[in-house]
């Protein structure tokens, strides 16, 4: 909000090197990026892995170092894990909406 409503703020520049993180904090933070009103640019610096891909992609542009990397990879758990159908369903539905969140801003088929 902060953003959207001072007037000396142009952009925002977000400059990646991320092994990843937490997947709905992730999302979040893709999302607000994706709606915001001003130009956005992503620059990923070594790496922009896991959760970072979809906020690398987010931006009205990304760039992406030629030395770096990423690394989409299936969303996973750790620790005991409790209640395996639900689980499964729980983690099926956070594949699905960060592959559809990437699909939607990356331009890529």
């Amino acid at each position: 909000v902060a953003i959207e409503q001072n007037p000396n703020i142009e952009g925002v520049l977000i400059i990646l090197n991320t092994v990843g993180g937490d997947v709905e904090a992730g999302l979040a933070i893709s999302e607000m990026l994706s709606t915001l009103s001003k130009p956005t640019v992503s620059m990923v610096l070594g790496g922009g892995h896991s959760i970072g891909v979809p906020i690398a992609v987010s931006c009205d542009y990304s760039f992406i170092a030629e030395t770096a990397t990423m690394t989409i990879h299936p969303v996973r758990l750790t620790g005991l894990v409790i209640g395996v159908p639900q689980t499964f369903e729980y983690l099926d539905k956070m594949q699905e909406r960060v592959v559809n969140f990437v699909i939607r801003h990356s331009n890529i088929s």
